[in-house]
């Protein structure tokens, strides 16, 4: 099986206090690409878990787990620590300034972002009558009657493990069928990322924090949605959909179903949406935003003035990043 050898694990582990041995928090890291010249000067780590970089932490004491982990970096001779994807509010945050406060590191937000996700105690059609335009629900109504003429169109959602098994299985042919298929980047053709998924779910399912949401024309499956659930959050995982019936809209078709089923959900108040910022679709269904962001701390004391040129170097280079990108893309444009 494939492996990202350059993704470590870093744990903190409390071996004195109560319930000792205790973990008090684990992150996964790996070393930062940074401009040549920061590179050269810095031992820069940062936070690596998809698109929620949220360590996982103690609840009763997570400030000290915090320092811990710190001030272990310290001891492997690390720099600084970037936090990627790093919700801009709650405990986690509030803890990492906490602990560079009471360390007297220099913390520094280098960007950040917004993304979809629904939190409302609205009644589902209220929401989305008031997410979507009139003129918009009347023409997916419309498509959704379009694929009704093809068979009969069903939403199913599997939670139990076997069940959840096997409808994790059709995701991955679904998703192969696509582009990312053709591209290469589906999950069905990295072994590494497909063992990673059957037993995260697998694990989830057990304890009946995960669940696929699909809809079929009669047996053939043309959306299907991923979902995880932790306490009362819940993430929009992955989805997929037959892109041969595109014009019929079937992953916003299972999105709006996925979006009347969370509210009327009453384990759950937020789902995030896991989606890149400005994403062309959930943006448009799910209106509420969370506000995530990147912070550089330093590690080891007089690191202050390093972190201050680290984070503005990065911020530069995203912003050529960006500029590039758009120029490439412009240019693909204009030669088609």
């Amino acid at each position: 099986m494939a492996v990202n050898r350059r993704v470590r694990i870093a744990v903190v582990w409390d071996d004195e206090g109560p319930g000792a041995p205790r973990m008090m928090l684990a992150v996964a890291v790996r070393p930062r690409r940074l401009l040549p010249l920061v590179r050269m000067l810095t031992n820069t780590d940062w936070a690596f878990f998809g698109a929620l970089g949220t360590p996982l932490i103690d609840r009763e004491r997570p400030t000290l787990a915090l320092e811990s982990f710190l001030e272990g970096l310290r001891g492997l001779g690390q720099t600084m620590f970037l936090f990627r994807f790093l919700p801009e509010k709650g405990p986690t945050a509030d803890a990492v300034r906490a602990a560079a406060a009471l360390l007297r590191r220099p913390i520094v937000r280098v960007s950040g972002h917004e993304r979809a996700m629904l939190r409302s105690t609205r009644d589902p059609e209220d929401y989305l009558t008031h997410s979507l335009s009139a003129k918009k629900l009347k023409e997916l109504r419309r498509q959704f009657r379009r694929l009704a003429d093809e068979g009969s169109v069903d939403f199913r959602e599997a939670r139990a493990p076997a069940d959840l098994a096997a409808a994790l299985e059709r995701f991955l042919d679904l998703e192969a069928r696509g582009w990312k298929g053709q591209k290469g980047s589906a999950m069905r053709l990295h072994p590494d990322q497909t063992g990673f998924l059957r037993e995260l779910f697998a694990r989830r399912a057990e304890k009946g924090e995960a669940r696929v949401l699909e809809l079929f024309v009669g047996e053939h499956l043309i959306s299907s949605g991923l979902v995880l659930t932790g306490g009362r959050t819940a993430w929009f995982y992955k989805t997929a959909y037959d892109e041969q019936r595109s014009k019929c809209s079937p992953g916003v078709q299972l999105t709006l179903e996925l979006t009347r089923r969370m509210l009327e959900d009453d384990g759950v108040d937020m789902v995030d949406s896991t989606a890149i910022a400005d994403h062309p679709m959930i943006d448009h269904i799910w209106r509420e935003r969370l506000a995530l962001g990147d912070w550089l701390i330093a590690v080891r004391p007089g690191a202050g003035p390093l972190v201050m040129a680290s984070a503005r170097a990065e911020h530069l280079r995203r912003r050529l990043r960006a500029i590039a990108r758009d120029l490439y893309h412009r240019l693909k444009d204009r030669t088609r």
